[in-house]
């Protein structure tokens, strides 16, 4: 799957402040075949979600439930 465009490739949104933990998800993601989006806050995501329409979101547990609720509502997740 290294070679498919990223257009194709299943989007996911990664909602994490720990950025080495981010980076080393998005990887991981990205090696197995997704287009793997990170941002750091709630904010950041609500206003991305817009733009990107992933198909998944992670959200770190560090995030409240309220939060991840308001992420998933503007993804239409």
């Amino acid at each position: 799957m290294g070679n498919q465009s990223n257009s194709k490739r299943p989007r996911v949104m990664i909602v994490e402040p720990d950025l080495e933990f981010g980076i080393k998800l998005a990887d991981w993601l990205a090696a197995n075949g997704y287009q793997a989006v990170l941002v750091r806050s709630v904010e950041s995501a609500i206003s991305e979600c817009k733009d990107l329409h992933p198909q998944a979101v992670f959200i770190g547990l560090s995030r409240s439930e309220a939060a991840a609720r308001s992420i998933c509502a503007d993804c239409s997740l």
